[in-house]
């Protein structure tokens, strides 16, 4: 599906392979063979086109997904969320912990 979704961008911004490729920094024969969809891209061939496109919001993510990854904006938002996700868990951990230390730590004795 990669190879449909960036012909379709490139044509939507005026480009032609040749162009794309030269500005982008990627060998020519490797960008017609992400068209024809012999190639995926690496995440930074993938960076290196979406910079020379320049496409909106939405189809920069169209062609993150389209070649199967999460586009920036959301590799920030997994990042934040596991970030939060993992201060909670040590939170939670830290807390059981003292409660079990204090489950398991012997009385001390009584004078009178």
């Amino acid at each position: 599906m990669f190879h449909i979704v960036l012909r379709y961008i490139r044509r939507k911004y005026g480009l032609s392979q040749q162009k794309l490729a030269k500005l982008s920094g990627i060998d020519p024969s490797l960008v017609c063979r992400y068209e024809s969809g012999q190639r995926h891209p690496s995440r930074e061939s993938l960076l290196a086109l979406v910079a020379v496109l320049q496409p909106s919001p939405e189809d920069t993510k169209l062609l993150f997904h389209a070649a199967g990854y999460l586009a920036p904006e959301e590799v920030t938002l997994v990042a934040e969320t596991v970030a939060k996700q993992e201060e909670v868990w040590h939170a939670l951990r830290s807390t059981q912990r003292a409660d079990l230390e204090e489950l398991l730590e012997p009385p001390l004795p009584q004078t009178l």
